[in-house]
């Protein structure tokens, strides 16, 4: 159950503040920021890697294109709202003219970069990379539907050969292999 301040305690009072940074002692944030500004830490685990180690944002940004080995071609374009947050968003533009947006994110408390894109016709996508072989390749579980209305899953696997360049490998769960090369046009 939430607690509120007393109707009498002005909203922005450092009593209601109070109130709620105390409630958020139980929660997986990892930091809060006080009514100065400053930042304190909550519940932050000495085994925890910091999340510039394993989120990919420094070499997933800007526009891509992809060419998969099923004859598919997409562009994406991912950005970063703000360069302090723990997520990203990418809007994807398909060669049958579907688009779809994408929001993908760090889950500090699993250690899951997870993504979750959805379009029109009952499209989506959902992937949680749980697996990190370096900064720049991790491994996922993939599940989603096209515009078709077909059903996917598998694993999916993502490395970075070089800047501008990677390669993807899905595996879906019938066996069939699909790989992708993206290649970045632009930056940020």
């Amino acid at each position: 159950m939430i607690r509120r301040p007393p109707r009498s305690t002005p909203l922005y009072s450092s009593a209601a503040s109070d109130v709620y940074k105390r409630q958020l002692v139980g929660c997986s944030t990892t930091s809060l920021k006080t009514d100065s500004g400053e930042a304190k830490e909550l519940n932050a685990s000495s085994s925890s890697k910091p999340l510039h180690e394993k989120v990919p944002w420094d070499w997933l940004l800007g526009h891509w294109n992809i060419e998969n080995s099923d004859g598919k071609k997409t562009k994406v374009h991912w950005w970063q709202p703000d360069p302090k947050s723990d997520y990203l968003i990418g809007k994807w533009e398909h060669e049958d003219g579907t688009l779809t947006m994408e929001l993908a994110g760090w889950r500090q408390d699993t250690q899951t970069l997870s993504s979750h894109n959805y379009g029109s016709n009952g499209m989506y996508t959902e992937i949680n990379f749980t697996e990190f072989m370096g900064r720049r390749k991790m491994k996922g579980s993939l599940r989603g539907q096209g515009s078709d209305g077909k059903i996917v899953s598998g694993t999916l696997e993502v490395h970075q050969v070089s800047d501008g360049l990677v390669h993807t490998r899905q595996v879906q769960s019938d066996g069939t292999v699909v790989t992708g090369k993206m290649t970045q046009v632009s930056a940020q």
